[in-house]
């Protein structure tokens, strides 16, 4: 029986920089009302830092 894996560690937006990707304004459903003043807005993710273990158990 053979145990195989392996490990590492991960960072994502490591600086933990806020980019505004896409902005939307959401209109009205009807023309009877002014727009509603809502806006729809896409960014970055936040900072991510973590560990990932692997591990395979089995016979080759």
């Amino acid at each position: 029986m053979a145990v195989r894996g392996g490990a590492g560690i991960f960072a994502k937006n490591i600086f933990d920089r806020r980019i505004l990707l896409s902005q939307n304004t959401v209109l009205p459903t009807t023309a009877d009302f002014g727009a509603p003043g809502y806006s729809t807005f896409g960014q970055t993710l936040q900072r991510q830092i973590g560990a990932s273990l692997r591990y395979n158990f089995g016979s080759r």
